[in-house]
């Protein structure tokens, strides 16, 4: 654990040179807002931990190999970092615990070297499919590239300024099918391609099928409730947005602070929830909601029943003891207490490092946004921000990224020590 979670800030220390280095005033004309280690290190941990939030308005701009650099970034960290040295490196039980170190649980094959490299093989085969979905959708060529590889990392980096704000109403429903491709599990992919499995992978879960339902009627809500504003906000434009938020990938668009108020707070719960675990989504992820609710279920099954009545305990079509059930539903409800409390310490932190003028409503949204690596901003223009508010943002992406439990083991066994 404590390997993952300082080799994700020494390796985006170092991939943040490219974009300080290129930003000396005189250096290929380039100028600030990365002219500081600590900008062009916030724009590294954002891609490495695949959130999207940058500090750059003109992405445009950049050098082409400074544009490649970023999206090449998000593309491995959708996957994860560890996962790329597992797939090439012979490892013993140690390639087991640095695997589950990165928040990762779920295991393809019996190997962790096999799982990894099944995952890489068919990241590459839909990152390919992707490609050519935008440049058939109207794409050019290196904006399809680019853009296919941070859709399918749930990342949100694109090489055109305004995001999918400025692209045609084509392009804006060909990148729904790659985000939500990338917040589906490897294990639904693998069913689907290698084994034919068609109902397994669409929907042979009940996590699936939560997050199908959850796609659904989110997309209704947020479009019922900006119904009417006008100015950009239209149908296509929330549905695009909830599918950004629950997928966790987050596009730079149109500013959220005109959407109505139930929009956001429908964009915050999606954001919250995430993905399907074993995917490159960020969030809770939806079987740890889906754990949630059946632990209240069977807590409610079993105030109900009389005294010599037996609740049964099913998830994932697995009949499971009362210590099994005690031990799943109490896993899910610390990460989510552990999430809310980062929550809370994140939005008191950056309350205490923006301007008091800044509503409070869009600290909360992008604290959220940056912890659940989504990138998607209610107000908070992160280049404009104090060097404070930054690492508060830089530590939200770090701690979403490896699912804040493996760091808080770190830390208490470093105090423990003490």
């Amino acid at each position: 654990m404590l390997v993952a979670a300082a080799s994700w800030l020494l390796v985006s220390a170092v991939s943040a040179l490219p974009y300080w280095l290129a930003a000396i005033p005189g250096a290929h004309g380039g100028s600030e807002p990365l002219g500081s280690f600590v900008n062009a290190f916030f724009e590294a941990l954002s891609g490495f931990t695949s959130t999207g939030m940058t500090l750059l308005a003109h992405p445009s701009a950049l050098p082409h190999y400074l544009q490649w650099w970023r999206s090449l970034t998000e593309w491995v960290g959708g996957v994860g970092m560890i996962l790329l040295m597992l797939s090439i490196m012979p490892m013993d039980q140690t390639a087991l615990n640095l695997y589950r170190s990165e928040a990762r649980n779920q295991k393809i094959l019996p190997s962790v070297r096999s799982t990894a490299q099944a995952m890489w093989s068919i990241y590459v085969v839909y990152t390919l499919a992707g490609v050519a979905l935008l440049w058939f959708a109207g794409a050019p060529v290196w904006r399809a590239v680019n853009d296919a590889m941070s859709a399918i990392a749930t990342g949100g980096f694109s090489v055109a300024d305004q995001g999918l704000n400025g692209a045609s109403a084509a392009l804006k429903v060909a990148f729904l099918p790659i985000m939500i491709v990338g917040a589906t599990s490897f294990s639904a992919h693998y069913r689907l391609l290698r084994a034919r499995d068609w109902r397994g992978g669409l929907w042979g879960t009940a996590e699936q099928r939560l997050f199908w339902a959850l796609l659904a009627a989110g997309a209704v809500l947020v479009a019922v409730e900006n119904a009417g504003l006008g100015d950009g906000v239209g149908a296509l434009n929330s549905i695009v947005r909830w599918v950004e938020a629950l997928t966790t990938t987050g596009f730079p668009g149109v500013s959220l602070l005109r959407w109505h108020g139930a929009a956001r707070f429908w964009l915050i719960v999606g954001m919250f929830c995430g993905g399907m675990a074993g995917s490159t989504a960020g969030g809770i992820k939806v079987l740890r909601v889906f754990t949630l609710y059946k632990g209240l279920q069977w807590s409610a099954a079993e105030s109900a029943a009389s005294a010599h009545q037996v609740v049964r305990h099913r998830l994932e079509r697995q009949v499971l003891d009362r210590r099994q059930a005690d031990e799943r539903v109490r896993a899910a409800g610390i990460l989510f207490a552990l999430w809310t409390a980062t929550v809370v310490v994140g939005v008191l932190a950056m309350l205490h490092a923006v301007p008091v003028s800044m509503r409070f409503d869009a600290v909360l949204f992008d604290v959220v946004s940056a912890l659940s690596n989504v990138g998607l901003a209610a107000g908070l223009a992160p280049a404009h921000l104090g060097t404070g508010a930054k690492l508060t943002l830089c530590a939200m992406m770090w701690l979403g990224r490896l699912e804040i439990v493996p760091i808080m083991v770190v830390l208490a066994r470093l105090f423990a020590r003490r």
